[in-house]
C-alpha cells in the first residue's frame, strides 16, 4: 500500500496515471469488501472523473494547481454530496432533494484540492454508535480480525483506508467517532480545534438551512501522520476563516504560553482512575510508550486528571443531544448549567497544557472487542462495564473542551494495533502533527491487516511496477 505522498510524487512524475490510480483502488475494493462491508456506494463516475484528471494533468493544464489532483477520496456517508446519494446509514427517507444538492463544505473544499471522491462510507443509523452497522450494508467488520468492530461512527473510513482503498478520508467526531475507529483499525485520525473545520452539510442539518452542531468535529482519517500533515494546512488554506468559539482560545491567545520545541513535555496519563481500563493499555502507555517517548521528548506520567466522570457526562450529553432551541424553561436551565461546566472544564485542561507541551491518554478503555449490536456490557480485566462508559470515558471529555486530538497508533496487543490520543492546546494543529510524525518514526510500525496479506493478488502488477520505480524518486 502506497502512502499519499509516494501517491503524489508517482502521479507528478507520470510512474502513475489517474486511471491506473482508480484501478488500484477498485480492485481493492473488490477484493475486500466482500469481507468488510466498509462502503454504502460507490461512485458510478469515478474512472471518468480519474480519466479526466490525470487528461488535466497529461496536457499540463491544472491551472487551479490543485495539489491533490486525481488523488481518490473516501466520505463517510454523513456529509451530503451534490452529484451522489447520500444515506446518513439510514434507509429512511426524510430529506428532500433540494437539502441533498450541494455539497457539504468541507466535501466541496476537499474537491476544490483536486480530490476525487471514490465513494460513501459506511456508519450506524444517523451516527448514533460507536460501532458501525446499517440496515444498507450491514456490519462493517476490523481488517484485524473480521469478528470484532471496526469502531464508529466513523467506521468505514477507518476500514477504507486502512485496507488501502485510498490514503485519504473525511469522518467526524462527537463523542469519539473519529477516534475510537482509527485506534481500533490501525490508522491516524485529527479531530481538530472545534470550529475549525465547518461541518456545514454534515448530518444533522435542519431542511431550511444547514445546521452546525455543539462539540460535533469534522476531520480527516489517513493511513500516517505523515499522509495527514500533507491535507491539513491546504485543506485549512482553501477554507473561510472562522471565528474562535466562546470557550476556545483564539490562535495567538492560544499560542503564548509555550512552544513544543525540540525537546517537548509531554504530560502521559495511562489511565483514568474512575474508568475502568484494560491494563494492558495501561502497562503499554506507561512502559514501552514511555520508553519510546524519551527518545524524542521529555514524558512525565500524570498520575490522573481530577475531574467528576459522572458530572461530566451529565453536562456533556446535554450539550451532545442540543440542536435546536430547548422548549421548557428546565431543558434551557439544563443547558446553561452544561455550558458552564464546559467553559470552568475547558479552563482546566488549559491549565493543565500549560505545564506540558500536549498529554497523551488511551482512546477507550478496551480493545476492539466483538460485535455487540445490542450494546452490552463489555469486559474489561474480567469486570462488566456498561458500554457506553466502555467505550468513550477518554473521548468525551475532549469533544467538551474542543482541544485538537491527533489519535496515532503506537503498539500491539496480541495482534491488535493500539492508539493514543495526542491532546494539544486549541489551534496547535500544526504542532500536533510536527510531532506526531517524530512518534510515527520512532515506532516504526507496520500496520497492513492481515486481510491485505490473504486476497490482494491482483494487483500486484500495479504495486510491482511502482516499487521497482522507487530509484527515480
Amino acid at each position: 500500500m502506497i502512502s499519499l505522498r509516494q501517491t503524489l510524487k508517482y502521479l507528478n512524475d507520470g510512474i502513475l496515471n489517474s486511471s491506473e490510480l482508480a484501478s488500484v483502488s477498485l480492485e481493492r475494493i473488490e477484493l475486500f469488501e466482500p469481507y468488510v462491508n466498509a462502503l454504502i456506494y460507490v461512485n458510478d463516475h469515478f474512472r471518468e472523473e480519474e480519466f479526466n484528471a490525470g487528461m488535466i494533468r497529461q496536457n499540463n493544464q491544472n491551472k487551479k494547481n490543485q495539489d491533490f489532483l486525481g488523488v481518490p477520496l473516501l466520505v463517510k456517508d454523513s456529509f451530503i454530496t451534490r452529484d451522489q446519494p447520500t444515506s446518513f446509514g439510514t434507509t429512511d427517507q426524510y430529506y428532500t432533494l433540494d437539502v441533498l444538492r450541494k455539497d457539504a463544505e468541507l466535501v466541496k473544499a476537499m474537491k476544490n484540492l483536486g480530490f476525487v471522491v471514490l465513494g460513501k462510507t459506511s456508519l450506524p443509523r444517523y451516527g448514533d454508535d460507536v460501532q458501525t452497522y446499517n440496515d444498507l450494508k450491514g456490519i462493517c467488520n476490523n481488517p484485524w480480525n473480521l469478528k470484532l468492530t471496526s469502531g464508529g461512527s466513523s467506521g468505514g473510513t477507518a476500514v477504507g483506508v486502512s485496507l488501502g482503498y485510498t490514503s485519504v478520508g473525511l469522518g467526524s467526531d462527537l463523542a469519539g467517532s473519529l477516534r475510537i475507529p482509527a485506534n481500533f483499525c490501525g490508522v491516524v485520525s485529527l479531530k481538530p480545534t472545534e470550529g475549525t473545520l465547518s461541518s456545514a452539510g454534515h448530518f444533522p442539518f435542519i431542511e431550511t438551512g444547514l445546521l452546525e452542531k455543539p462539540i460535533l468535529t469534522t476531520g480527516l482519517i489517513t493511513k500516517t501522520v505523515d499522509d495527514l500533515s500533507l491535507v491539513y494546512e491546504p485543506l485549512l488554506r482553501g477554507l473561510p476563516p472562522r471565528s474562535p468559539l466562546p470557550h476556545i482560545k483564539g490562535k495567538e491567545e492560544g499560542d503564548t504560553s509555550k512552544s513544543s520545541g525540540e525537546n517537548p513535555k509531554i504530560g502521559v496519563v495511562p489511565s483514568l482512575p474512575a474508568i475502568e481500563t484494560d491494563q494492558r493499555i495501561v502497562e503499554l502507555i506507561s512502559e514501552r510508550l514511555v520508553k519510546n517517548l524519551q527518545r524524542i521528548s521529555t514524558p512525565e506520567t500524570i498520575p490522573h486528571l481530577q475531574f467528576d466522570h459522572k458530572e461530566l457526562v451529565r453536562h456533556y450529553t446535554v450539550i451532545a443531544n442540543y440542536s435546536s432551541y430547548p422548549k421548557k424553561k428546565t431543558q434551557l436551565t439544563m443547558l446553561y448549567k452544561a455550558f458552564d461546566f464546559r467553559a470552568e472544564f475547558t479552563k482546566r485542561i488549559d491549565s493543565t497544557l500549560s505545564i506540558y507541551d500536549f498529554l497523551i491518554l488511551p482512546v477507550s478503555p478496551s480493545l476492539a472487542f466483538p460485535h455487540n449490536l445490542k450494546k452490552k456490557p463489555i469486559l474489561i480485566n474480567n469486570k462488566e462495564i456498561s458500554y457506553w462508559k466502555a467505550t468513550i470515558s477518554y473521548t468525551a471529555p475532549f469533544s467538551l473542551t474542543g482541544h485538537p486530538v491527533l489519535t496515532i497508533p503506537v503498539g500491539f496487543i496480541g495482534e491488535l494495533p493500539v492508539g493514543v490520543q495526542l491532546v494539544g492546546r486549541h489551534n496547535s494543529e500544526a504542532d500536533l502533527l510536527a510531532f506526531g510524525r517524530k512518534m510515527e518514526e520512532v515506532m516504526d510500525l507496520d500496520l497492513t491487516p492481515p486481510l491485505v496479506h490473504t486476497a490482494e493478488p491482483q494487483e500486484e502488477f500495479f504495486l510491482e511496477r511502482f516499487e521497482d520505480s522507487s530509484e527515480m524518486i
